[in-house]
């Protein structure tokens, strides 16, 4: 009888592959092994370095000064890695840090980064400040965690966030902090993860208080947050996603309680391209009375952000013992659902106006619920899809236009 055949060879096992493999460049001091680091100086004047790297190690320190000048030759890796930052945690390691300096003054050279997932950063009573471009002042990136207490934070240069959430996510927990941009395009927070404030505040003095991208949530509580934005795109949060994010697991969402919004130019909320929910309880809207307090809109797809004509704004707005002054624009790809309750008052109209890329129409795009004890105050005559009212509509002479040809007055 004929020999059987050999059984084949196992297939070798790949090796394993990094799962980070992040260009973090170098690093004038690193700690790599557990302890306490008090009243450390570090400083880096080189290209591409971190002043200090905490990689893996579990430590704390108080006191210490960071220094960071030598610009970054690639802004990406250092606004996504952590490449060129002052102070950089990272691939699982633990730093806490109190009454620390941290002082950037290059081109990309953020302040304090937290970088993979497992990463802790906390900041107690320090601050961190960066003047060069491209250098945002607190980041975390690949689901790293960030917590900064009673810290005072500010950045000078372009596109120089105060707080930042980028690659693929993180947090960024404040409380009782200061947050300070004076430069263009330097957000108070740039939230591609979840964003925390408590007890703080944040004024982006030369453009929009704060921007969220995707899926993920931008929370205050007691806090203030207050934008300047004078360019293109005039609002003071903006509320977006990109195309690849549309219809992905999860809900972009916007809360504020007991806090103050502060817009000096703009209207404040832009949800575009987006699907989204705004909680607003207890909270001051402050802005241009001229002004829509919230547009969702399609957009012309300069910024990435959609399809042109399929590119609407999809938001569900509660207003919980809230008070808001001020309309609402919605064009015909977008919808609003408005739920007005606990005694909650709407002073303004709701306008639909026609997609200006010409998209085809959304099935809805304006229904309001007014809950029992709450109040819409006309001040111009409105067009809806669906009006349920079980509190207090007062029409001062205006009309309701529903979408079946109904009149409400």
């Amino acid at each position: 009888a004929p020999e059987p055949e050999p059984e084949p060879e196992p297939a070798p096992t790949p090796a394993q592959t990094a799962k980070y493999t992040a260009d973090q460049g170098t690093s004038a001091a690193t700690i790599e092994t557990d302890g306490t680091y008090d009243a450390q100086t570090y400083t880096s004047t080189a290209a591409d370095q971190n002043a200090l790297r905490v990689s893996y190690a579990y430590m704390s320190a108080a006191g210490d000064t960071f220094t960071k000048t030598g610009d970054a030759t690639n802004t990406e890796s250092s606004n996504q890695y952590g490449m060129n930052a002052a102070l950089l945690v990272t691939h699982g390691g633990h730093g806490a840090f109190t009454k620390a300096s941290i002082t950037s003054s290059a081109l990309g050279a953020p302040g304090a980064f937290g970088y993979s997932k497992g990463t802790y950063l906390n900041l107690t009573d320090s601050t961190v400040t960066t003047t060069g471009n491209n250098s945002p002042a607190l980041e975390t990136a690949e689901r790293a965690m960030m917590k900064v207490v009673n810290t005072t934070v500010s950045t000078s240069g372009y596109a120089s966030p105060a707080m930042k959430v980028s690659q693929n996510g993180g947090m960024i927990l404040a409380e009782s902090s200061h947050f300070t941009t004076t430069g263009k395009d330097s957000h108070g927070a740039y939230v591609n993860g979840d964003v925390t404030l408590t007890n703080s505040s944040v004024n982006a003095q030369n453009t929009k208080a704060a921007v969220v991208r995707n899926n993920n949530t931008l929370s205050l509580e007691n806090s203030t947050l207050e934008g300047n934005e004078t360019g293109s795109v005039p609002y003071n949060i903006v509320l977006y996603a990109d195309p690849s994010a549309i219809g992905t697991m999860g809900v972009q969402q916007f809360n504020a309680t007991g806090s103050t919004l502060i817009s000096h130019h703009g209207g404040m909320f832009l949800v575009t391209g987006t699907h989204n929910r705004i909680t607003l309880k207890k909270t001051t809207l402050q802005q241009d009375p001229g002004l829509p307090i919230l547009s969702a809109i399609g957009n012309d797809g300069a910024y990435g952000w959609g399809t042109p004509g399929a590119n609407g704004g999809h938001v569900e707005l509660i207003a919980d013992e809230e008070t808001l002054n001020g309309d609402i624009v919605v064009d015909t790809i977008s919808d609003v659902n408005l739920t007005l309750r606990n005694n909650s008052v709407w002073t303004g109209a709701i306008t639909i106006i026609p997609n200006a890329q010409g998209g085809e129409k959304y099935k809805t795009n304006a229904d309001i619920f007014i809950g029992a004890g709450s109040v819409w105050n006309l001040t111009a005559d409105s067009q809806a899809t669906t009006v349920n009212n079980l509190g207090t509509i007062n029409f001062n002479g205006h009309t309701i236009t529903l979408a079946d040809g109904t009149v409400l007055k």
